[in-house]
């Protein structure tokens, strides 16, 4: 697959590799501790407060670059935030409507629609060996999560591919905004735009949470807001098909988490398709990485 930013050089996919699992990382562990609260708030008011912490810690450091966000170019910075946002609501549409496991199958979909559109748009050459890892990869995810079984109903089916579709696009917009944006005012956007989309989805009115529940919530959104802020230089630093397969990533960080705090033994399926999803992951980057070699 060529490289389609020259920007991006090879001394920087280490670094794009680190921060992309490392946002992975806090995504599953932020994720695990939603987790833990499904009974005591819900979804949509969780992504409002994720985009109500960001305006609150982001502000002062943007402010001054605001006026930015106003000029004609920064319309992929809007377009990763309202992308971002509804693809962020879907995702949570499902987690309510469908187990955990489908929601997170469905969403990442977009690792082939991200792939399909570089093709497509001619961003990057056709490689089997590329298109190969990709696709081992989003098997993979399956197998860890669903042991091969995938039984939902149309409306998830409809709400997941929308999820995956909107996913791609914000991480396309991302991968071009990153590299003009400073990362914090992207997530600044991303911020603000999740507050009118948290409401347009919540459904029914909205609890207010114990003091203590309300802490752990606003530790989730900061964490949230790192990991967001680690994937923005992730998506500089990498190729975009790169920086898009190591995102599932945070599903296995999170199920991780889950399994040795309550001391879990991960089963054979969950552990062939951890397995596959490394592996395809590892064989995807060293592709990459040889072929900006060949081509910088």
């Amino acid at each position: 697959m060529r490289n389609s930013n020259p920007h991006r050089h090879v001394g920087s996919h280490k670094a794009g590799l680190i921060f992309g699992l490392i946002s992975a990382a806090c995504v599953g562990l932020t994720s695990a501790l939603t987790n833990s609260l499904v009974a005591v708030i819900f979804p949509a008011a969780m992504a409002f407060t994720l985009g109500v912490t960001g305006l609150v810690v982001l502000t002062p450091w943007v402010f001054k670059r605001l006026p930015a966000l106003l000029k004609a170019d920064s319309i992929v910075v809007w377009i990763r935030a309202i992308a971002g946002a509804v693809s962020i609501e879907c995702f949570i549409w499902n987690l309510q409507h469908a187990d955990v496991g489908t929601a997170h199958i469905l969403f990442n979909f977009s690792l082939i629609f991200v792939l399909a559109a570089e093709y497509v748009t001619g961003k990057a050459q056709f490689s089997y060996s590329a298109a190969t890892c990709v696709v081992m990869a989003a098997i993979g995810i399956a197998i860890y999560w669903y042991d091969g079984k995938l039984l939902v109903n149309f409306d998830v089916w409809a709400i997941g591919l929308l999820g995956a579709a909107f996913a791609t696009l914000a991480y396309i917009a991302l991968s071009r905004a990153a590299l003009k944006y400073d990362p914090l005012l992207i997530l600044w956007t991303l911020s603000l735009v999740l507050i009118p989309v948290s409401i347009l989805a919540k459904s029914g009115g909205w609890v207010m949470p114990s003091s203590k529940v309300l802490l752990v919530v606003v530790l989730i959104s900061l964490g949230n807001l790192l990991a967001q802020f680690l994937l923005n230089l992730s998506f500089k630093l990498l190729p975009l098909p790169v920086a898009t397969a190591i995102v599932p990533s945070c599903v296995l960080w999170g199920v991780l988490i889950v399994e040795i705090t309550q001391r879990v033994v991960p089963s054979r399926h969950a552990i062939v398709g951890m397995l596959t999803y490394v592996v395809s992951i590892g064989l995807l980057i060293a592709d990459s990485k040889k072929k900006s070699t060949r081509c910088s």
